[in-house]
């Protein structure tokens, strides 16, 4: 295993504050790669949060901990890692994950949106203060709006919706981030 000179993308927002729309741009642009090429060959992440995004010194962004991801065929997960159960961490977790449903490639993206507010504004949209509160808030869509995201608004909320089959694609997303870097 390579060793990375690096920190993750929740203790440099921990340690330093939110980032900026433009480097918050950069790195889910960056993720988002990832993402799409996962997806490509079938695989769903299902963990994509800011302690599984590593920020390198030498510039590179790199999303780490596959260990809950799964093969999908036609959308559907076909091979779980793990026993019967909710994976992940809630404040992170898809609407359709809370409610028991398989993950997709558009709940990866649902996270990315988490992911992308809390790199942006400083803290987590859904985390509240135990686990069952936070799927609660995941499930109603109770998050504050973003006020630090400026032109990465669309974005945070295109992959925040509620509904799988609303949220932006992952065209649509890298389009948008594109833009924005």
């Amino acid at each position: 295993m390579e060793f990375l000179e690096s920190c993750s993308l929740n203790r440099l927002v921990t340690e330093d504050g939110p980032l900026g729309p433009r480097r918050t741009a950069e790195i889910g642009a960056a993720v988002l790669s990832v993402l799409r090429a996962s997806h490509a060959a079938g695989i769903v992440h299902r963990d994509v949060k800011p302690s599984n995004v590593l920020v390198c010194d030498d510039g590179r962004v790199l999303l780490t901990d596959f260990g809950l991801a799964v093969h999908a065929s036609g959308g559907l997960e076909t091979v779980d890692t793990m026993p019967a159960g909710l994976e992940g961490s809630p404040a992170y977790l898809s609407p359709e994950r809370v409610n028991g449903m398989p993950g997709l490639e558009a709940s990866d993206l649902w996270s990315l949106g988490a992911t992308l507010y809390t790199a942006v504004e400083g803290f987590s949209p859904f985390l509240r203060c135990h686990a069952l509160a936070s799927m609660v808030a995941v499930l109603l869509g109770d998050y504050a709006r973003p006020v630090r995201a400026g032109p990465l608004t669309p974005v945070i909320e295109g992959l925040l919706r509620q509904r799988p089959e609303d949220r932006l694609t992952a065209e649509a997303t890298a389009d948008l981030l594109r833009d924005n870097e």
